[in-house]
């Protein structure tokens, strides 16, 4: 059997793996949200 201290080893790296890619794929939608806020408290200055 494999050592039972490498298994949540590699479920860290992979939870880390996820997170990053969710992070980078969830990213440019705040960016493209976060213009049209900007107009909004523009327009009301």
């Amino acid at each position: 059997m494999m050592r039972p201290t490498s298994l949540p080893l590699g479920v860290i790296l992979i939870a880390s793996l996820v997170a990053t890619v969710l992070t980078i794929v969830l990213v440019p939608h705040r960016g493209t949200a976060a213009p049209r806020a900007n107009i909004e408290s523009i327009q009301r200055l």
